[in-house]
């Protein structure tokens, strides 16, 4: 009879707990008002910059709403505001992934979540991704800020463009977004051509299988940048530029010969080892 009693007993104090165990899961699965609290506190957290905080809350706030993707843009950038890059990017991922079920704000979230993957590829020093990263955002809006910290902006990310491309040695984009951003780079000189009269570069010759014309300034004009390239009837493409050199190459139709003259806006420096470190100066 004892035996049976304990049995019983065990048997109540399982069941109890069952239903104890139930309960509290019930309650942890609040309604989406309770979501949206703690969204907006993950939020309040990351604006204020305690990014460790910010995790925590968007973290329950993911628990009760799985799939919504500001959730993920939250957890995205408090992770990489926390030096934590692989979580960053993983979120950024899930916030894209389901950015189709806000029907209201979901281009915003991958615009967004976009813009903090450049951060993180140029920090994990995968700079090709961070220029693409970069040209996404800027292609969808080309006055990009970010909702939740207004210094994520536009000049941000051409920054970081002009950052990725200095390590890549592309010195002429780089160079490109420090005028975009309106700053100046001690001992560039700028030779811009006013009017289709006034050539300013002439053509070496022109390779015959692929029609790339080799074009050249003078010998003293250490080259930077070359932003356009046109004669009175055709606008060329700009393929290459010897950087620190005096030439570059254009391709257009007609091809050009031997001795023509071209319209060039471009841009030079007579030390070109100053002018390199005198960029990164100012881009980092």
């Amino acid at each position: 009879m004892k035996t049976k009693i304990s049995i019983i007993a065990v048997l109540t104090l399982l069941i109890m707990g069952c239903t104890g165990k139930v309960s509290n899961d019930a309650f942890l699965a609040q309604p989406p008002e309770y979501y949206n609290a703690l969204l907006q506190d993950g939020w309040t957290s990351f604006e204020a910059g305690r990014y460790s905080q910010a995790v925590e809350e968007f973290s329950l706030a993911a628990e009760r709403e799985a799939t919504m993707p500001e959730v993920y843009l939250g957890l995205g950038w408090s992770s990489y505001r926390n030096n934590a890059l692989e979580n960053g990017r993983s979120y950024f991922g899930s916030a894209i992934a389901f950015s189709f079920l806000d029907t209201t704000s979901g281009d915003s979230i991958v615009i967004e979540s976009t813009a903090g993957l450049a951060g993180i590829a140029l920090a994990a020093g995968e700079y090709e991704d961070a220029i693409s990263y970069v040209d996404e955002v800027l292609t969808g809006d080309p006055a990009f800020a970010f909702t939740h910290d207004a210094t994520v902006n536009t000049d941000a990310l051409k920054r970081i463009k002009a950052i990725a491309s200095y390590y890549l040695g592309d010195f002429a984009t780089a160079y490109q977004q420090v005028l975009d951003l309106d700053l100046t780079v001690t001992g560039v000189i700028p030779v811009l051509a006013n009017g289709f009269n006034n050539a300013v570069a002439t053509a070496t010759g022109t390779t015959s299988f692929d029609g790339i014309a080799t074009v050249k300034v003078p010998v003293s004009h250490k080259l930077v940048l070359v932003s356009s390239v046109a004669t009175q009837n055709t606008t060329y493409e700009i393929k290459s530029v010897a950087d620190g050199g005096n030439t570059f190459s254009v391709f257009g139709n007609p091809a050009l010969a031997a001795g023509d003259s071209v319209r060039a806006d471009y841009y030079y420096t007579n030390d070109f080892g100053k002018f390199l470190s005198d960029l990164v100066a100012i881009i980092e």
